[in-house]
């Protein structure tokens, strides 16, 4: 980081791994079971896949239940916006939860 008035900003916990840009407080979409919601904070995935997340309604502040998960385990189904959508694991992987899951 580049000095500004002799104070050096700290280095950014956040890496460019996506994965890694979680903390621990929050989940990803894939880990709520059936009958859990939660409220989207934030896309992160490859960018194709994110513009069509966010075209879906998968805005951060959106609420998003799933609603059944096949019984091969994927893909799953979640309540978006009034419509039920199924994702696979990957692409719901990218999707970050604000706060624990609610029943």
């Amino acid at each position: 980081m580049e000095a500004c008035n002799g104070l050096t900003a700290p280095a950014s916990p956040i890496s460019s791994d996506s994965e890694e840009r979680f903390d621990m407080s929050t989940i990803t979409l894939d880990a709520l079971r059936v009958g859990q919601w939660g409220q989207v904070a934030e896309v992160a995935t490859e960018p194709a896949m994110r513009r069509r997340l966010l075209d879906l309604g998968l805005v951060p502040g959106t609420p998003v239940s799933c609603t059944a998960v096949s019984p091969a385990g994927d893909p799953a189904a979640y309540w978006i916006r009034g419509a039920v959508i199924a994702l696979r694991r990957r692409d719901a992987s990218g999707v970050r939860l604000e706060g624990a899951p609610w029943d």
